[in-house]
């Protein structure tokens, strides 16, 4: 039986064993002025290779794995081969699983020997052997240099080399066969919480690929051994089936090189894997509410469908996670976002994507109606088009939106305000083209109700255009318009043919922690818009401002006053700064008004350097004089003599601004 076995097992393996306390292998510790101690550890990993090659071996052998044991043989030797001090074939652990069990246990096996006196010149001398039915055979052999023991802590190293047995025609051992140990790879570092793929993928130590490997696969959380329902081996493709949790996995792989009835090569790894909750879900018209969504090929019929797989999901995550909808093809019915359990939701089109409500005034919806306390949502490249609803035609947000590069808003109309968006929170317009709506009150392109942001490419209205918008119900084929605002003298939302709002930045995406506006360039703008009272391209709310670094306002138009910015007098106020540009025929009407011995009005506040040389035209609500251009307090390197010249006064000539900003008659 012994020769059988000695003929079976052809590998190798160097393992270096530290006699060193810092490094937790071997330390060596003066506990008197003489004398001190030595403790010893071997790697788990090198009693674990030995039992494995045992069970590939055990049939060969014939003899039950019960019986199998690991024996430690370590020896202090002098110079002269003299034992100074011998652990005698100290048994190790039997139980057959904790071989195998790479989390299990401590991470070695400890031997300490006592009263070693100081300035001995000793080699350690280490052996392991393993036991079939009584019958030893050494697997494991390693010798250290020569050392003297110094009081303190010393260092050495010992290095096991994996015995290779072969038994020629005589039976005597050969033990010159050596073969380098396997590297084992896998082609991924994330899986997914609802079950993936991996390849395994075995090499030599000159990185050629090596086939007919056998694999033992085992995978840990939180430093347990998951059960083997979890994985699912053919070859070297393991399917790793749905999974509790996600997070930090740890995967122990065993791969046993098999040539002509023999283990020459083992080799072991690990990889820490992040399992991960996609991110990503997908909707399509021909969607199936049965249906996962987490692939193209498994689509869901709709938003809501899609936010209610979040909700389902998101118990897998202790904590809200970014998602992203991949929407394909026509969806044509109005669609609801209501989710609390994502940090955001990100809406992407696929392929010139559309949502389409099909409403009309029978039979009124948003295109996208977004709930109270949803998580923030992003739209991108995606058509938003056929709503009709009292509120925002085209998206109902009352949560935080943000409007990206690729989405048209188009074809909506509005009974009251916001033909294309009408917002209650917080809403960034930073890409896209809102065209072609309608709003009856306010608001034709956005209505916002909190505070917007407008930057990047994005546009309200027609880009294209190259004059002023024209609406005339009289001659209805002469019409040319953005977005359009039928609202009437008698409206409480007063007009805003491209957007009616109460705090509006251009030029801006937000505000840091501090309160301050972040700048971000607006190369887009509001153009080709119309009102049928107030504000062309822009009406501002009472008690409430709008600020400018960058952009342009052009070819818009009122019916009444301010074909670009009317700015109410209830403390109204344009900030200007950078490149900021508003069009010679869209002027800014500062409103006036006076209520008994109190006067109310409008201005514009100069909050940075103006790099334009024209930047707006001013139509005062009244020409008397009052005050129209201020300094900001937070800007002290500018005077309103240096930019005055950048602002013209719309009448007969005969105004112009003072040096304090006053609206004076020549």
């Amino acid at each position: 039986m012994q020769k059988k076995l000695t003929a079976t097992f052809f590998s190798i393996l160097f393992y270096s064993i530290l006699i060193c306390g810092a490094l937790g292998l071997v330390s060596c510790k003066s506990d008197t002025a003489h004398e001190s101690q030595i403790s010893f550890s071997i790697p788990k990993e090198v009693i674990r290779r030995t039992a494995i090659r045992a069970e590939k071996g055990k049939d060969d052998l014939g003899g039950d794995i019960k019986d199998y044991s690991i024996f430690l043989s370590v020896k202090l030797v002098s110079p002269d081969e003299k034992i100074i001090q011998f652990l005698e074939e100290e048994k190790l652990k039997s139980e057959w699983d904790e071989f195998f069990n790479r989390e299990s246990g401590n991470d070695g096996y400890e031997v300490r020997f006592e009263n070693v006196v100081i300035g001995t010149e000793l080699y350690v001398d280490v052996a392991i052997l393993e036991d079939f039915a009584g019958e030893k055979d050494e697997t494991y052999r390693g010798k250290s240099s020569l050392f003297i023991i110094k009081e303190g802590e010393n260092s050495i190293s010992v290095q096991l080399k994996e015995v290779k047995y072969a038994a020629d025609e005589e039976g005597t051992i050969d033990s010159d066969l050596e073969y380098a140990p396997l590297t084992v790879e896998i082609n991924k570092a994330e899986l997914s919480v609802f079950g993936d793929t991996i390849e395994l993928q075995t090499k030599d130590e000159d990185g050629n690929i090596i086939s007919d490997v056998d694999y033992e696969v085992s995978l840990f959380y939180n430093g347990t051994k998951l059960d083997s329902d979890y994985l699912k081996r053919t070859g070297s493709e393991v399917k790793i089936e749905e999974l509790e949790a996600i997070g930090r996995y740890r995967i122990y792989v065993v791969a046993i090189y098999m040539k002509e009835g023999v283990v020459p090569v083992i080799g072991t790894q690990s990889f820490d894997v992040d399992v991960i909750l996609p991110t990503e879900l997908y909707v399509s018209s021909e969607g199936n509410e049965a249906n996962s969504g987490l692939s193209a090929d498994n689509t869901v019929p709709s938003l809501e469908s899609a936010c209610k797989l979040i909700g389902k999901y998101s118990f897998k995550s202790e904590e809200l996670i970014d998602w992203t909808i991949n929407v394909s093809g026509i969806l044509n019915e109005h669609q609801i976002l209501d989710m609390k359990k994502a940090k955001t939701i990100t809406i992407q089109g696929v392929s010139n994507a559309e949502i389409n409500a099909n409403a009309n005034e029978d039979n009124q919806y948003s295109t996208i109606e977004i709930k109270p306390e949803c998580c923030p949502v992003i739209i991108r490249n995606i058509t938003i088009t056929g709503g009709y609803s009292y509120n925002g035609g085209g998206i109902y947000a009352e949560s935080d939106l943000t409007i990206g590069d690729g989405v048209l808003i188009t074809g909506n109309h509005a009974t009251s305000c916001g033909g294309g968006i009408y917002s209650n929170s917080i809403l960034k317009i930073a890409g896209g083209v809102i065209t072609n709506n309608i709003a009856e009150y306010g608001g034709g392109g956005v209505y916002s109700e909190i505070e917007m942001y407008m930057y990047g490419d994005a546009v309200i209205g027609d880009r294209e255009a190259i004059a002023s918008a024209v609406y005339d119900l009289e001659l209805p084929e002469n019409n040319s318009y953005g977005n359009l605002c039928l609202n009437s003298e008698n409206s409480t939302y007063s007009g805003g043919g491209g957007v009616n709002c109460k705090r509006l930045h251009l030029g801006y995406s937000g505000k840091d922690n501090e309160g301050h506006l972040i700048e971000a360039e607006l190369s887009g703008g509001i153009y080709h818009n119309y009102a049928v009272y107030n504000g062309g391209g822009i009406y501002i709310n009472s008690w409430n401002n709008m600020s400018m670094n960058s952009g342009n306002i052009a070819y818009n138009s009122a019916a009444e006053k301010g074909n670009g910015i009317w700015l109410t007098s209830r403390d109204g106020a344009l900030g200007v700064s950078g490149t900021a540009e508003i069009s010679a025929t869209n002027d800014v009407y500062l409103d006036y008004q006076q209520s008994g011995s109190d006067t109310y009005s409008a201005c514009i506040v100069i909050e940075g350097a103006l790099s334009k040389e024209s930047v707006a035209t001013i139509t005062p609500g009244t020409y008397t004089s009052f005050q129209i251009l201020k300094i900001s307090e937070e800007v002290t390197d500018i005077e309103i003599n240096d930019v005055k010249s950048k602002f013209t006064i719309n009448g007969d000539g005969g105004y112009f601004i003072d040096n304090d900003g006053y609206l004076t008659t020549n």
